[in-house]
Formats: structure tokens, sequence, C-alpha cells
């Protein structure tokens, strides 16, 4: 179980990392317990948060999924998350758990 940060300030920008929490502690059973980093270890900026083991499963379960991924080596975890890519995030996402129709 991911236990989500609620002492952060509501109205800062969230990164990318923080956002790949959220969506995997909010989608519970949705995203099975992982402790294969296999993706999550393949991008370079993902090394500093080894010990945040919250981070790299959400990294890794949405990243087995093509939900949420990374290019070029990188996941680029502390950049802000634009509101296109919450968008395309989310669009995945529902469409990843059947939630909208093709």
């Amino acid at each position: 179980k991911i236990d989500l940060d609620y002492a952060r300030p509501w109205n800062e920008p969230i990164t990318r990392k923080d956002f790949a929490v959220m969506l995997v502690a909010i989608g519970g059973e949705a995203f099975p317990f992982v402790d294969d980093f296999a993706l999550a270890n393949k991008y370079r900026d993902m090394k500093k948060y080894q010990s945040d083991a919250d981070a790299f499963r959400a990294v890794e379960a949405l990243a087995q999924r093509g939900i949420m991924v990374g290019g070029n080596g990188f996941f680029k975890p502390d950049k802000p998350l634009s509101r296109g890519e919450a968008a395309a995030i989310n669009e995945r996402l529902a469409r990843n758990l059947n939630l909208l129709e093709d």
C-alpha cells in the first residue's frame, strides 16, 4: 500500500514522480505489488530515488502498462507535470482499466 502525503500544499505543481505515486495509490488493486524494477531501473534519473520504494513501484507499474513512460533513458521525475501530460496519462490509464470505449 502506498501512502499519500496530504501535508503538501494543494496549489503547488505536482512532479511526474509524485503523480505516478498518486495514480498507483488511487488505483489500488489495479496495480499489484511489484518488486522487480526492471523498467524503473532503466531510467538514469530514477537512481537517486532508489531508497523511495513507493516511487520505484509506481514508476514500474505505470511503465509496464505504457501509462506513464519516459524517453531517451530518462523519466524526468522532478519535472512538473503539464496539463497536456496529465490528460494523456489519464486517458491511457482509463483505457488500461477499460473505463473508456474505443
